[in-house]
C-alpha cells in the first residue's frame, strides 16, 4: 500500500525531485518552462511602464492616457478572453494553448514598436492581453495536476517568480537598450523603416518570446487529477460549486483583486517616480528598480511558497491565507514611507522591503484558488480569479494613481503623494476581505 501511494505521488510530481525532473520532461521541467513563459509575459506586459516619458513626449499623451494603455487596454481583453480560454483549458491540450498564446503576445508586443498614435498602441496592447490570457489558467491547471497540495505552494511560487523576473528584467533590459539608443533621434531598420528609440525596445523584448513558444511544445501534458475522462464538465456543475462556496470564493477573489490595485499601480509608476522626484535618468530608474524588483520579489515569493508548504505538512490548514494576511500587514509601512522620504537610495531600500513581503502574497492567492477547486474546474475558476484581479488591479491600479495625480494634486511632480495614498487604502480594504476568506477556509471540509 505504501509503495502504491509513493508511486502515485511520483506520477503526480509530488515525490522527491530527480535528475529527470530537471533535465528530462518531468514535473520540474514543466514548471521551468512555465516560469520562463511567465517571465516573458511580464516582460512584455510591464515594458511600457518604463517608457512613459519618451512615449508621452513623442505622442503627446497625458498620464491618464498612458495609464489606459498600461492598464485598461491590456486588462479588458486579458479578462474577456480569459474565461472562454479557461473552459478550453479544462477540456483541451494545455501545452498547445500556452504555445499559441506566447506566440500571439510576443508578436503583439513587437507590433507596439510600429505604433505612431495612441490607438495603434491600444491595439497592440489588446493583442498582448489576449495572448497572455492563455498562460495563467493553463499553467495553474498543469501545476496542480503535477503536485499534491502539501507541495503545491513551492511549485506555484516558482512559477510566480517569473512575474518578478520578467517585470524586473523588463525594466533593466528596456532601460539598457533605451540608454544606448536615446542619443539617436531616429533609427533606420530593415523592413520597418525609421523608428524612435523607444519603439526599438518593443522589438527587442517581444520577438525572443517566439523561442519560448517552441519550448512550450516540449512539455508533456499531465494526466488530470480526476477520472472524468476527456472533455469538459457541464457549466451547471461549475456554477453549483461556486454557489456552494460563494462567500469563500467571493472574499478570496475580491480581497486579492483589491490588493492587485496597489501591486500594478506601484509597478507601473515607480520608475517614473524616481525620474520625477529624485531626478534619475530613465536608464538609472529602470536598472535600479528592475534589479531590486527581480531579486527581492523572487526571494519573497519562494520564501512564501516554502513556508506555506512547511506549515501545510504540519497540519495548518489555512497556512496560505495566514501568510497573505501577515505579509500585507508588513507592507504597510514601506509602501507609505518610500514615496515620501527625501533620499532616492532610501526610497529604493524601502521599495525592496515592500517587494520582499508583497511577493510572498502573490503565490498564496493562486494556491488557495487551486485548493478550493476540483481538477476539471481549475482552468475556469482560475480564469475568473485572473479576470477580477487583472481587470480591477491592472485596470484601476495605474489609472487611479494617474487620476489622483492629474485631478487632485494637478502636478506631475506630485506623483509621490498618489503613490502613498492609493496603496495605503487598498491594502486596508484587501485585508478586510482576506480575514473573511480565512474564516470560511478554516471550515472547508475538503481541499483538492
Amino acid at each position: 500500500m505504501q509503495e502504491g501511494t509513493e508511486a502515485g505521488r511520483a506520477q503526480a510530481g509530488g515525490a522527491r525531485r530527480t535528475v529527470r525532473d530537471y533535465l528530462g520532461r518531468g514535473p520540474w521541467f514543466t514548471v521551468g518552462v512555465l516560469t520562463a513563459a511567465n517571465s516573458f509575459a511580464f516582460l512584455d506586459r510591464q515594458v511600457l511602464g518604463l517608457l512613459i516619458e519618451p512615449i508621452r513626449a513623442d505622442l503627446g499623451l497625458t498620464d491618464t492616457q498612458i495609464s489606459i494603455l498600461i492598464g485598461f487596454a491590456f486588462a479588458i481583453f486579458y479578462s474577456l478572453f480569459g474565461i472562454p480560454i479557461g473552459r478550453l483549458v479544462d477540456a483541451r491540450s494545455r501545452r498547445l494553448i500556452i504555445a499559441i498564446g506566447i506566440a500571439v503576445w510576443s508578436l503583439a508586443t513587437a507590433a507596439c514598436g510600429l505604433a505612431r498614435s495612441f490607438w495603434m498602441l491600444f491595439l497592440g496592447r489588446f493583442g498582448v492581453g489576449a495572448g497572455e490570457a492563455t498562460l495563467g489558467p493553463a499553467a495553474m491547471s498543469m501545476i496542480s495536476d503535477l503536485f499534491p497540495p502539501e507541495r503545491r505552494g513551492t511549485a506555484i511560487a516558482v512559477f510566480i517568480t517569473g512575474a518578478a523576473i520578467g517585470s524586473g528584467f523588463a525594466t533593466v533590459l528596456a532601460a539598457t537598450v533605451f540608454d544606448v539608443l536615446e542619443d539617436f533621434a531616429e533609427i533606420a531598420l530593415p523592413l520597418v523603416g525609421t523608428v524612435r528609440p523607444w519603439q526599438v525596445v518593443f522589438f527587442v523584448v517581444g520577438l525572443p518570446g517566439l523561442l519560448v513558444a517552441l519550448l512550450a511544445m516540449a512539455m508533456r501534458e499531465p494526466a488530470r487529477g480526476d477520472d472524468r475522462g476527456p472533455g469538459g464538465i457541464p457549466l451547471r456543475e461549475v456554477w453549483a460549486h461556486v454557489r456552494e462556496h460563494r462567500v469563500l470564493i467571493t472574499c478570496t477573489l475580491v480581497g486579492f483583486s483589491i490588493l492587485a490595485i496597489k501591486s500594478y499601480g506601484i509597478a507601473a509608476w515607480v520608475p517614473t517616480f524616481f525620474v520625477r522626484t529624485h531626478g534619475w535618468s530613465v536608464g538609472e530608474a529602470g536598472i535600479y528598480f528592475g534589479l531590486t524588483l527581480a531579486i527581492t520579489a523572487t526571494i519573497g515569493a519562494i520564501l512564501g511558497g516554502r513556508l506555506s508548504d512547511w506549515l501545510a505538512r504540519r497540519g495548518v490548514g489555512d497556512a496560505k491565507i495566514q501568510i497573505a494576511i501577515l505579509a500585507n500587514l508588513l507592507t504597510l509601512i514601506p509602501i507609505v514611507a518610500y514615496p515620501l522620504v527625501a533620499n532616492g537610495v532610501a526610497a529604493l531600500v524601502l521599495v525592496a522591503v515592500y517587494y520582499l513581503f508583497a511577493a510572498a502574497t502573490t503565490p498564496m492567492g493562486a494556491a488557495i484558488v487551486q485548493e478550493i477547486t476540483p481538477p476539471r474546474m481549475r482552468g475556469q475558476i482560475y480564469a475568473v480569479f485572473l479576470f477580477t484581479s487583472t481587470l480591477v488591479g491592472m485596470g484601476f491600479g495605474p489609472l487611479s494613481i494617474a487620476l489622483i495625480t492629474d485631478n487632485v494634486f494637478g502636478d506631475p511632480a506630485d506623483l509621490r503623494y498618489s503613490l502613498a495614498l492609493v496603496p495605503m487604502v487598498t491594502v486596508s480594504l484587501g485585508l478586510a476581505f482576506l480575514l473573511g476568506a480565512r474564516h470560511r477556509l478554516r471550515a472547508l471540509p475538503q481541499v483538492y
